[in-house]
């Protein structure tokens, strides 16, 4: 598990290859924020990433699964 002071990833709950294209693209955009030690991008872009999961999950692009795997990662429950 990565945790900085206004970040949180833990990697033990990994991203699945399935996952729509777009919303892996931002998944690797959070990652880099997180890289570069940038909290104010990480946490804006969360903002974005938590209600894309949403969506996607309500329009079935993504399982109940993925939804809570993204979550436990990202800190989102």
């Amino acid at each position: 598990m990565q945790e900085k002071k206004y970040m949180y990833i833990d990697d033990s709950y990994a991203i699945d290859e399935d996952l729509p294209t777009y919303l892996k693209s931002l998944l690797a955009e959070l990652q880099g924020y997180y890289d570069n030690d940038d909290w104010i991008g990480f946490d804006c872009l969360l903002e974005v990433v938590e209600a894309d999961i949403k969506s996607y999950r309500l329009n079935g692009s993504i399982t109940e699964q993925q939804l809570d795997t993204l979550f436990r990662r990202y800190g989102l429950r």
